[in-house]
């Protein structure tokens, strides 16, 4: 599995971002997506 270089930061998809924002509609479903990295503040969402 190919890695991001640790210049360019790590990936987190703005599909995950806007779906964080509107999690109290989604409180039974699981967000996940392969291609993000896990950063902090998605931690225990």
């Amino acid at each position: 599995m190919p890695r991001r270089s640790i210049w360019k930061g790590s990936f987190v998809d703005a599909f995950l971002f806007r779906m964080k924002k509107n999690r109290e509609s989604l409180l039974s479903r699981k967000i996940w997506s392969r291609r993000s990295s896990i950063s902090p503040e998605f931690v225990d969402c």
